[in-house]
């Protein structure tokens, strides 16, 4: 992922007080502060208020968020990453036009549990992998499931079933890395990291409930159409095309220093 560096310089005509703070026109989610004024030459995780950043002057640490607070901000960061987590819509738009009923009900259970895990592991630091080949590697799990769609619509038997329980846990368990990153970036509070955790992966699961009831919604208005089948079909070959130009975005974008 592109990181990009900020440098202010601010001119103050009296002295800071004890809360002193600059709220910013902009939100960066994930921003890094490094301030002069402090102490400590680690970074401050600015906290992102409505459509705002508040920054602090005078301190140098984090304030610790209540149990309401932590509920709040994570549950709703979790839904906000799966809503603006394009590559991770995508690939939860070719289960829901893979399967339908039990079956879809199983993939998207066991795709939950996959990214879940890895969340988890991750963000306890049991495992530890670099994003960019994970991001990579999402891109070829979307290319990989809008095919087996676009096959088993056409009705042609493929050799192997990249729709099986197994395959679709690899995959969950990828992107689960992909959401470890983003949490990373969110920055967790110091004193409720494990309900942040818990609140922001329920977010996530809030959020893609949200976006496969509405799919099913359309599904539903589209099925009184004879075309029904078409925009089935169009939307599969437009997900696999995005996959194809994600991940030769993020390859060309690719180099084995990343992997350090």
């Amino acid at each position: 992922a592109k990181k990009s560096q900020l440098s202010y310089q601010f001119i103050c005509t009296k002295l800071l007080s004890s809360d002193a703070e600059i709220v910013t026109p902009w939100y960066i989610d994930g921003a890094k502060l490094y301030s002069s004024l402090a102490a400590s030459k680690e970074p401050i995780t600015l906290k992102r208020s409505l459509n705002t950043v508040v920054i602090p002057l005078s301190s140098d640490k984090q304030v610790p968020l209540t149990k309401l607070q932590t509920v709040q901000r994570y549950l709703w960061q979790g839904m906000l990453h799966i809503w603006f987590g394009w590559d991770h819509l995508a690939f939860v738009l070719c289960l829901c036009l893979l399967a339908s009923g039990p079956r879809l009900f199983g993939l998207i259970t066991t795709f939950t549990l996959g990214h879940s895990i890895t969340l988890a592991l991750a963000h306890y630091q049991v495992v530890s992998v670099p994003i960019a080949p994970v991001e990579v590697l999402i891109a070829f799990s979307i290319m990989l499931m809008a095919r087996e769609a676009l096959v088993r619509s056409s009705n042609i038997d493929s050799k192997v079933s990249t729709s099986s329980i197994l395959i679709v846990t690899l995959f969950g368990l990828i992107h689960g890395l992909g959401f470890a990153s983003a949490l990373s970036e969110l920055g967790m509070p110091t004193n409720q990291a494990g309900l942040a955790l818990l609140f922001f992966n329920l977010g996530v699961e809030v959020g893609q409930v949200i976006f496969i009831a509405v799919l099913i919604v359309l599904a539903k208005k589209f099925a009184v159409f004879n075309f029904s089948q078409i925009v089935r079909t169009a939307s599969l070959y437009l997900v696999g095309i995005l996959g194809v130009f994600w991940a030769v975005e993020r390859l060309v974008g690719f180099n084995f220093g990343q992997l350090a």
